[in-house]
């Protein structure tokens, strides 16, 4: 259980015993652990409609996806997008939706931009 006190300065206090030990070992291993480097111009990868219409279109800097239906589906192998890399999904209306579902063992990383004119939505199921 954890309490909460003072009004202008916070005091934790854990009334489990071992509980603050156990959370900063915790921490200490994640903050050892080694951080994956992302490539700059990292890209999604492996793009492929599966619903609706759109064209995709890369090159080193950016990812374009032109939608011509109101609503569109793209299964991607993987959807990293590097701090050079910038993603445009350009849509029909501001109403418009896609569903980009992602199928890969490992998380999406964003450090790029992602732009559209209506509504995305990245599904992975890895993070």
């Amino acid at each position: 259980m954890l309490h909460v006190s003072g009004a202008s300065t916070m005091t934790l206090r854990y009334a489990m015993p071992g509980f603050a030990a156990w959370l900063l070992a915790g921490t200490a291993l994640v903050a050892a652990a080694p951080a994956l480097a992302q490539a700059p111009n990292a890209r999604p990868q492996g793009g492929v409609v599966s619903g609706g219409s759109a064209t995709i279109a890369q090159d080193a800097a950016r990812t374009q996806v032109n939608q011509a239906t109101d609503r569109a589906v793209i299964d991607w192998r993987g959807f990293d997008v590097g701090r050079d890399h910038a993603v445009r999904f350009q849509q029909p209306g501001s109403g418009s939706m896609t569903l980009n579902r992602v199928n890969s063992a490992d998380p999406s990383r964003i450090a790029g931009q992602v732009t559209a004119n209506g509504g995305i939505a990245i599904v992975n199921q890895s993070g």
